[in-house]
């Protein structure tokens, strides 16, 4: 069975397009079969899109990215700053590049990677992800574990999960890598948690 967290999903291509409301302004997004949240911009990401914190000029890398709504909209906020988004999922990283080019996101940079491993090492200011659930809970904290290497001082990691889905384990987690972890917004079973060293 094909699932969004493989490389090459196996599943028929289906190009669509979705609309969403984020940040107080209309999208539209390509997407597909075989990626995360096909039909729509899922709750947890749009939480997540409206509670992190960026200014202008900010790096920030959406880890998972998907077909790229978090590193499109949050991008739009910072046209001065550098964006890295990355996903295992190959289709995922083509649509997401073809979103880029349709909102002219052009200091963004689309890579596959399972994890950071095709990622440039430099320190970015935000993490932000919305975690692979279906990935299993030691590839989550496998993740967690190299996020400390790619946060400045005063870099912050954000993260989405539900309730049901492990945040409470995952904030003790990350409670042994990061002097704070402090939930900033909950909502329908929603956590969004953001660590740093600051």
């Amino acid at each position: 069975m094909s699932h969004y967290y493989s490389k090459n999903p196996t599943v028929s291509s289906r190009e669509t397009t979705i609309k969403a409301k984020l940040k107080d302004r209309e999208w539209e997004f390509l997407t597909d079969a075989g990626v995360f949240s096909k039909g729509g911009v899922d709750f947890g990401t749009r939480l997540l899109i409206e509670t992190v914190e960026i200014t202008d000029g900010d790096t920030l890398l959406d880890l998972g990215c998907g077909y790229g709504v978090v590193g499109i909209v949050l991008g739009a906020e910072t046209p001065a700053g550098l964006i890295t988004m990355s996903d295992i999922n190959e289709r995922a990283v083509e649509l997401a590049k073809k979103n880029c080019k349709k909102y002219q996101i052009t200091n963004a940079t689309v890579i596959a990677s399972d994890g950071f491993e095709n990622i440039p090492h430099q320190e970015f200011k935000h993490i932000i992800t919305n975690p692979p659930i279906r990935a299993g809970k030691a590839k989550i904290y496998q993740l967690f574990d190299e996020t400390t290497k790619y946060l400045g001082h005063s870099g912050s990691l954000w993260v989405v999960m539900h309730k049901k889905h492990g945040a409470e384990s995952a904030i003790k987690k990350l409670e042994n890598l990061y002097k704070s972890v402090k939930i900033v917004n909950k909502k329908s079973g929603y956590h969004i948690i953001k660590a740093d060293n600051s």
